[in-house]
């Protein structure tokens, strides 16, 4: 048992290693892939190595956004396990990286809805709309939540 977890120990530092040698591209690029394949945990980690990389403005505010769709995935993912006091503590970290949501997908707004209180749904929805198209699903949750 214990040469087993020296070994998986080492291989932790050793993958730690080469996230801090990566660049801010490649961070993003494996983050965006871990979020596709589903492995949010996975996401959430490269996306905040690379938030403090990153020095342009622009690219932070897209790497919040995308924290935020990985925070809410992974709270999701928690949920279906029946693990509401963890998804409660992930839904908490989340709320620090709220996006414009003039910016995000319906799915994610989506998720917002589920959690937020009244006010912030109607705010979101109203951002939303700003540059996107009226969504019936959503008009329907933000109904039913009145």
């Amino acid at each position: 048992m214990g040469k087993k977890k020296k070994k998986e120990k080492k291989a932790q530092k050793e993958q730690q290693k080469k996230l801090l040698n990566m660049n801010c591209e490649e961070l993003i690029e494996q983050a965006d892939h871990a979020l596709l394949t589903g492995n949010s945990r996975k996401a959430v980690k490269l996306f905040k190595s690379a938030l403090k990389k990153v020095k342009e403005p622009e690219q932070k505010e897209k790497i919040k956004n995308n924290l935020f769709d990985s925070y809410i995935a992974r709270e999701k993912e928690l949920r279906n396990k029946n693990m509401t006091a963890e998804a409660e503590a992930v839904l908490k970290q989340a709320m620090d990286y709220t996006p414009d949501f003039s910016q995000t997908t319906e799915d994610v707004l989506i998720s917002f809805l589920d959690f937020c209180e009244n006010h912030q749904a109607f705010k979101a929805y109203s951002e939303f709309l700003g540059k996107n198209e009226n969504s019936i699903k959503i008009e329907r949750l933000l109904a039913e939540k009145v």
